[in-house]
């Protein structure tokens, strides 16, 4: 897949001063914010524009931790004053560099006013911080000492309240939960609250907290009992969905959208709707690629506990090179994105640049729920989310393709495990019941169906219905292309017989729409069909199967049952290419005619030689034929949906007409294209056709004669 990157160079007077960057944390608004040796900076996304923090104290600030309040409206930092604080020792093995690191403050900051004097809210703490974390109006701060883990939840609020050095603050931070308890794990590296889905009061604060330690174990504490569980280990880092509910895909507006744009205002969680039932996906990733884990609340009177469940397979997506490092999982989109390394080397030196890959994770959740019998409303609503994906398509055409392999690679069913049984256990009927929802549906099934072998055919249109069904509903629905993909499974399935039927009514059908960029198709399917399979006069007269074919062949004029069957289908595609070839000469649409010709390959010359018919309404005016000619070689005005007509078509028709012999209109568009070497080679020893030529050029630029064509008397 791909990914777009925007480079956003954070402000030279800021990184002049603070070089290197230590920190950098985007906020759900989409604005980021980076830290280096002291203070940070913030770009906003809406105006594309960076504010540098202004510090009017001597001590410079160092910023440690960096998070967002108020669904972004408000940035939150873990700060000190000491210039020797570099942040706490990653080596959890000599605890006692912790002790010397100072104390640390909360500081709350409006994102369109950052300045010590907009200081909104101040807390200080009396332990070392080693992890941080913030959602909605709460933060989540994790202390290690040498035998013990203090878990500290802060809630913030719109009360007056007063910094260290008692200046007044519009908000104030209040300890709304404190958990001490004896731990000989490592200190932490990373945490990420999980809150309540069971009533909004219970969602009032965390119920649970992610944390990864510095041996790269990642696990799940539960705050109310102080139990942690092992999830994982060789962690390296891990993404936990949105807070609520199983990402935005169960809200009615996703999250980046207009319409979700957080406000302005502090707002705790609120618990999720009926259809998510809290869900939350995690993804980790470490040495042995991604993982997927489902944390789904279970209610047991009063109390709330965690059901973790790890998504088993997630697929062979999911499966990064190892130059990829993944660095961020876009719920909103399904998209996993990674960087790898990329080195170039010229005049300036080796230069390193970071070279982005995604990868959709679509079809892997969508997996995930079907193993686990998600209801088929709840299932489709989660795929609605993702349509406007650009690798939507492809996501589905994947989840049935690996289905289909999965069905085609398990084992047989024997004795009991038979019948409907046997049939409960596959996931390729639901996954397509799920398909057939959207508009894709038919470009999917054939999509699946042309990259995998004929002998899986019957497992996949068992569950579809019959391909002639589907090429019918594509050709009702326009989708021209979609329908010839289909005619060599209707012919392998259905037999050769239907596959004709179809070809020759999908041929009439895209000549009368003017879809000529199939007819070449399907011509060559038919006269490669025909070839394959002959038919002897006595198998003709008993096929039943030829019954639509011989209909449609009655209305042409072709009825002698004389012939073998190739012949007379190419007789058939001949008269049917004829027949429209004609209309579209006699009504002059040349653009219609060069396309036809083009895609076709059709030889129109033996029957414009034949067809007298055809040579009597051949011209016509010939200022108006001139005038279509003109038109049509005039790009601004080519009409909506019609096709493109340039110069090289109209001398493709230019030729095709010479060799036909309809002087006229090779006199025509030799006269469109300027072409006066075609015209001296047609008024050659014909002066009176070029006296009935010049006659009709009345109220025309002179210049077509005097320049173009002919000297005149």
């Amino acid at each position: 897949g791909t990914a777009e990157v925007s480079h956003i160079l954070p402000p030279p007077e800021y990184m002049r001063e603070n070089w290197p960057l230590r920190l950098a944390t985007c906020s759900p608004r989409g604005d980021i914010a980076v830290g280096g040796e002291g203070g940070f900076a913030l770009h906003r996304q809406w105006d594309d524009s960076w504010s540098v923090f202004h510090d009017n104290q001597k001590s410079p600030l160092q910023c440690h931790n960096i998070g967002w309040l108020g669904r972004g409206a408000h940035i939150a930092a873990i700060v000190s004053r000491d210039s020797a604080d570099r942040g706490v020792s990653v080596d959890w093995r000599d605890l006692s560099k912790a002790t010397t690191v100072s104390h640390r403050e909360l500081h709350v900051y409006p994102c369109d006013h950052l300045d010590t004097k907009a200081l909104m809210c101040e807390h200080t703490f009396t332990e070392p911080v080693h992890a941080f974390d913030c959602e909605g109006n709460h933060v989540l701060v994790l202390s290690h000492g040498e035998d013990s883990l203090n878990v500290l939840t802060l809630k913030v609020e719109e009360n007056q309240g007063r910094s260290s050095k008692g200046v007044a603050t519009p908000w104030a931070a209040s300890v709304c939960q404190e958990l001490l308890m004896m731990t000989a794990r490592p200190p932490p590296k990373e945490a990420a609250m999980i809150f309540s889905a069971a009533d909004a009061e219970a969602s009032q604060r965390p119920q649970a907290v992610l944390v990864l330690h510095s041996d790269w174990e990642l696990c799940l504490l539960d705050l109310g009992t102080g139990a942690e569980r092992h999830l994982k280990s060789q962690v390296e880092n891990f993404w936990l969905g949105h807070r609520v509910d199983l990402g935005s895909i169960f809200s009615e507006h996703p999250a980046g959208s207009p319409e979700g744009t957080g406000t302005q205002r502090l707002q705790a969680p609120t618990a999720g709707g009926s259809g998510s039932d809290g869900v939350q996906q995690l993804w980790a990733y470490g040495s042995q690629g991604m993982h997927a884990f489902m944390l789904m609340p279970v209610v047991d009177g009063a109390t709330e506990r965690r059901q973790i469940q790890e998504v088993e397979d997630l697929g062979p997506e999911l499966d990064f090179d190892l130059e990829v490092y993944p660095v961020a999982v876009l719920e909103e989109s399904f998209t996993v994105v990674g960087i790898s390394p990329q080195i170039f080397s010229g005049g300036q030196g080796t230069l390193h640049a970071p070279l982005t890959r995604s990868q959709s994770i679509l079809s892997a959740t969508l997996r995930h729920h079907l193993r686990q019998r998600t209801p088929g409303q709840l299932l489709h609503k989660i795929a609605e989310k993702a349509q406007w994906h650009p690798h939507f398509t492809h996501s589905l055409e994947w989840l049935v393709h690996t289905l289909l392999e999965d069905e085609m690679s398990a084992p047989a069913p024997t004795g009991n495990e038979g019948g409907p049984a046997g049939e409960d256990c596959s996931l390729l009927g639901p996954a397509i019941n799920l398909v057939r929802g959207f508009p894709d549906f038919l470009e999917v099934i054939v999509r699946v169906a042309r990259k995998t072998d004929p002998q899986q055919w019957p497992s996949l249109f068992r569950h579809t219905g019959m391909p002639s069904k589907l090429l019918e509903a594509a050709v009702r629905t326009g989708a021209y292309r979609t329908a010839c993909c289909y005619l060599v499974v209707v012919e392998t399935l259905e037999g050769a017989d239907a596959g004709q039927d179809c070809a020759l009514h999908l041929l009439q059908e895209a000549l009368a729409v003017g879809q000529y960029g199939v007819t070449g198709d399907l011509v060559r399917f038919l006269v490669r069909s025909a070839r394959d399979m002959q038919y002897t006069l006595e198998q003709m007269a008993t096929s039943q199967p030829l019954s639509k074919i011989w209909q449609g062949l009655t209305k042409l004029g072709l009825t002698s049952q004389e012939a073998r069957r190739e012949e007379v289908l190419k007789a058939a595609v001949h008269k049917l290419l004829t027949h429209h070839s004609s209309l579209l000469l006699k009504k002059h649409d040349f653009r219609s005619l060069a396309s036809f010709l083009r895609n076709t390959g059709f030889d129109i010359i033996p029957h414009l030689k034949e067809s007298a018919e055809n040579n009597a309404a051949e011209l016509g005016s010939f200022g108006a034929a001139l005038t279509e000619a003109e038109e049509a070689l005039d790009g601004a005005c080519t009409p909506a949906g019609a096709p493109d007509f340039d110069a090289r078509d109209g001398t493709l028709l230019m030729e095709t007409f010479r060799e036909a012999g309809y002087d006229g209109l090779v006199v025509v568009f030799a006269t469109a294209l300027r072409l006066p070497a075609a015209l001296l080679e047609v008024f050659a020893g014909d002066r009176e056709m070029f006296g009935a030529f010049a006659s009709s050029l009345d109220g025309r630029p002179r210049e077509i004669l005097r320049c173009q064509i002919l000297p005149t008397d």
